[in-house]
This record gives structure tokens, sequence and C-alpha cells, in this order.
């Protein structure tokens, strides 16, 4: 070969290896950049951490009977303020919701937020109460969660007398085998209820003990036993209504009863009514205790009486104009026979003074001592102790003018 070729062949050698440099250069910038991307996408895929929110949930009680109350009660703590709401409607199921209450308090510095739901489950049987969910918020943050799931034994009262007669029957029967048969091996064992399909609530009875005539039938599915061989018996019970069905109309005797009622009281009220009407009314007797002593020996005694009283000097004055009009009032009465003297008023008094034209009285002197005795009595007016006791004087001379002669009217 010529030199010129040797020339040609040292370019082309450094133009490959140059190229291979290149590509490898290449394939790990590209692997560095795909796994920084990757890198930045499980940043972006890693989960968010969740909210610093305790969750409890608690179910009172466990076991209950149909009807009872159920209290499902969720409680959430945290020590930052937060809010807790239910999500959209309440997955109840087969439970019915008869109250709900949402409580907010401070339990040990952590703040707390407490949901309570009172279910009520009519069935028997053992249920799981639905998840509820709720929406947790604080701050700027929100979550979504869900309460735990929890189960709850609802009993049978029926159920539950059955099994207690068929326990106590088999019981019974376990006894009275043993009795007859000594050797036997004493009272048999229970079955749990449920085992080889039976119908009821099931019991073995004593091993080696055969089959009574008439006695229930062996659990099905159980293998016959050989002959002379010890044959278990089984006892089927079928549960009995706690209480009797309720009849569909109810006797109501109310409208007798209000009939018997009025009847009777239309009876007493009209033995009330005839005996009233034929008993005889009783004459009123009235005592009445009367003054015999002449018109003007009474006034004259009352006067006196009044003067040892002193009402004037005690300045019970009311008291005295009061006392003293009333005395010439009855006297006038007494003396000119004028009834309703006391019950006259003054004006109305001296008014019939006048129409008797009487000549020893002075009707302006009267009118006097009545119309001051008034002023005492209505207007609350306060006369000194000598105009006082100068009427007293005045009722005396007015009685002691007009009083009657012993032996006629003057």
């Amino acid at each position: 070969m010529g030199p010129g070729r040797r020339t040609t062949k040292f370019p082309i050698a450094g133009v490959l290896v140059a190229a291979a440099l290149l590509a490898f250069v290449g394939l790990n910038g590209g692997r560095t950049a795909s796994a920084q991307d990757g890198a930045a996408a499980v940043d972006d895929a890693k989960p968010e951490e969740p909210l610093p929110i305790e969750m409890e949930t608690r179910l009172e009680p466990h076991e209950v009977y149909p009807g009872d109350e159920i209290r499902l009660i969720v409680t959430f703590r945290s020590e930052k303020p937060f809010s807790a709401d239910v999500v959209g409607g309440l997955p109840l199921g087969d439970f019915d919701l008869k109250e709900r209450d949402m409580q907010r308090s401070e339990e040990d510095g952590k703040q707390v937020v407490r949901h309570v739901f009172t279910l009520v489950q009519f069935k028997a049987g053992t249920f799981e109460l639905p998840k509820v969910p709720f929406s947790l918020k604080q701050g700027s943050r929100q979550e979504e969660r869900s309460s735990d799931l929890v189960r709850v034994a609802v009993k049978s009262l029926l159920e539950e007398e059955g099994q207690k007669i068929a326990l106590q029957q088999a019981r019974d029967q376990a006894a009275k085998q043993g009795a007859a048969q000594p050797g036997a091996g004493g009272p048999g064992k229970v079955v749990q209820p449920g085992q080889n399909q039976p119908v009821g609530p099931t019991f073995n009875l004593p091993q080696g003990q055969a089959p009574a005539p008439g006695s229930p039938m062996v659990q099905p599915g159980q293998p016959p036993a050989a002959p002379g061989g010890p044959q278990p018996m089984q006892v089927e019970l079928k549960p009995r209504d706690i209480k009797g069905p309720a009849p569909l109309i109810r006797e109501d005797y109310t409208l007798l009863y209000v009939a018997g009622g009025a009847a009777a009281a239309a009876f007493l009220g009209a033995g009330i009514w005839f005996y009233l009407r034929r008993r005889k009314p009783r004459p009123i007797i009235v005592e009445r205790i009367v003054d015999t002593r002449p018109p003007d020996v009474i006034a004259l005694a009352r006067l006196a009486q009044l003067e040892a009283e002193q009402l004037v000097a005690k300045r019970k004055l009311k008291d005295y104009h009061t006392r003293l009009a009333e005395i010439l009032h009855d006297y006038f009465g007494r003396r000119y026979n004028l009834v309703d003297a006391l019950a006259m008023t003054s004006e109305e008094l001296i008014l019939a003074l006048g129409r008797l034209y009487l000549r020893d009285l002075d009707e302006r002197v009267v009118g006097e001592v009545l119309f001051a005795c008034d002023l005492v009595k209505f207007a609350k007016l306060e006369p000194d102790d000598a105009s006082s006791l100068e009427r007293l004087g005045k009722a005396k001379l007015i009685v002691e003018r007009t009083k009657e002669e012993r032996g006629g009217v003057q």
C-alpha cells in the first residue's frame, strides 16, 4: 500500500471514536434526566399526611333487645381548633334514627367534637352499624374520614325463653332417665343448637337410652346406631309466644259509664227536689230585746254615758259626734214613731220632723247639732272641746223640751 492510503484511514477512525463518545454521553444524560423525572413523580405521588385529629367510635350498649335505644358515639380530638361535620345523609340501613346531637367541648387541653346518634332496631340478630362519613377541616386543609365499623347484637326474647325452657326440659328428662337406670352414666350432655340441622333447640339424652314411644324425632343426618348400642335421642322444642295475641277490637264501655252516671245523677237530683218540696219550712224565730223605757229616759241615759266616756278629752272626735247624732236619730224615731229614723240623713230627718208641726221643737237647733256632727264625720272637721261639749248640752235640751209627759203627749 502507498503512503496516501494510510493517511486516509486515520481521519475515519477519529470520527468513529468521537461518535462513540457522544453516544455514551447522551445515554448517560438521558438516564440522569429520567431518574430526576422519576424522583419528582415519586415525590408528587407521595400521599399527604392525615390531619392530626384523633377519632374514636364507641357503641353503647353492644347487646340490646328489639326496640331498645343504641347510642353510636363518634368523638374527634385535636390540640388545634377544627370542625367535624357529617357529609350528606346518614346511611342507616335497617336502623331508625331517633335522635341526633353534636357537642363541642374542651378536655385535657384538647378541642373535642362529639357526635351522638341514637338508633333503634326492631329485628333480632347481629348487625353492623353503617359507617358515618365526616368532613374534617383544620386551617386550610380538609379531609374525608368515616367512623369505624361496629357491631351490635339484638337479642330475641322469644328465642331466649325457648332456650331456657328447652334446657330445663332436657335436664329434667336426663335426671329421670339417670334415676331409672343408675348405670347409664348420669345426666346427659347438652348439644349446641344448630347441630345436624335440628328443627328447634335440641339436647342429647344419656347414652344407652333408646327412644321411648312417642318421643320426638332423632336428629336428621345422624347415622343409625348399632342394635343394642347407645341410642342418642333428639328432643325438639318449638318456641311459644311470651304473650297471647291481642284482640283486634277492644270493648269500650265509656258510653255505658257515661249513661249510667247521668242516670244516677238524674235520680239523685229528683230525690233531692221531692224532699225539699215536701219538707215543711220551719218558722224563723228572731229574738229581739226591746227596751220598754220611755224614749227620753233612754236618750238621756245614753247622753250621760257618752259624756262620762270623755271622748272629747281623748280627741276621739269622730266617734263622739257619730254617737251623738245616732242618739238623736234614735230618740226621734222612738218619740214620734219614725221607723226609718236611723237610716235617714240629717236633711231627711229634719223634713220629717217639720211635717209633724211640733210646737216645742226648734228645728233650727236640731239642724245645727246634726249638721255639725256631719261635718266632723264626713269632712274630717276638728272642732274645739268647748264646741263639742256644747253640742252635747244642746242635745240634752232638745230631749228635755220634747219629752213625753207621763199624763199625755206635750
